[in-house]
């Protein structure tokens, strides 16, 4: 459960402060992709992180798993 929680919140975490790096562009920052790909790629790892994290506290809730 621990690896899973870690990897939700990482996925959610990286592209949560690095979208706004992406569009604001502070600095002269150059992302490796196109800018759009990146765009859309983080968001999409926001969506996913947060999918991630609600499906694995359900299943924590029902197995019993304590905070």
């Amino acid at each position: 459960m621990t690896p899973a929680f870690a990897a939700s919140g990482s996925l959610f975490a990286w592209s949560c402060w690095k979208l706004p790096m992406v569009i604001l562009r502070p600095g002269g920052f150059v992302t490796a992709e196109h800018t759009m790909a990146a765009v859309v790629q983080h968001r999409a790892s926001i969506g996913v992180g947060l999918t991630f994290m609600v499906v694995i506290l359900r299943v924590a809730r029902r197995a019993g798993v304590s905070r």
